[in-house]
């Protein structure tokens, strides 16, 4: 436990940054569930002066800032391993950025697919509640035609004319 994730060569004093990587991924977590919660119908529409008074709201605002310091975290140590094998082989060919890509891919996809599947088939089992008018149109507007361009990740750019609203996931 006391030598953490590091490997012989890596810099201990970068440990701690996984620490900061944990709790930005909490900030996220708790700002995305608290804006589809704010979202949801209410009943009365002055409880939303109410939350905004609450001590936890900073926390909930100041959560989108955490995705830009994930992302800025995440990316300093993925450079941070490009120099690691830059300076480990004398060079960067391309075998090494495509084995690169290949390791994030096979780490990140299963995740992606395993919430995609569980939100195509599972989620419209849930199709009650407050929230629901807003995520059936959000994440899962076009997914009956466009299912593929999720699993491929094409999303971002097919369906071309899709709109900020919607789309499928």
């Amino acid at each position: 436990m006391e030598d953490g994730y590091c490997k012989d060569w890596d810099n201990r004093e970068l440990d701690v940054m996984n620490a900061v990587k944990f709790f930005n991924m909490f900030l996220i977590i708790v700002t995305c569930t608290a804006s589809y919660l704010i979202l949801a119908d209410c009943l009365n529409p002055w409880s939303m002066n109410v939350f905004a008074t609450k001590p936890l709201f900073p926390l909930i605002v100041g959560g989108v800032i955490a995705a830009d310091v994930f992302f800025m975290v995440s990316s300093f140590f993925g450079f941070y391993r490009i120099c690691q094998i830059y300076d480990a082989s004398k060079g960067l060919g391309v075998l090494d950025i495509i084995k690169i890509y290949m390791k994030r891919l096979f780490r990140l996809l299963p995740m992606l697919y395993l919430v995609f599947l569980f939100g195509y088939f599972a989620m419209p089992r849930f199709d009650t509640g407050g929230v629901w008018f807003m995520m059936d149109t959000a994440l899962w507007q076009n997914c009956d035609k466009y299912w593929w361009s999720s699993l491929f990740l094409m999303g971002n750019f097919i369906p071309w004319e899709q709109n900020s609203k919607g789309g499928c996931m």
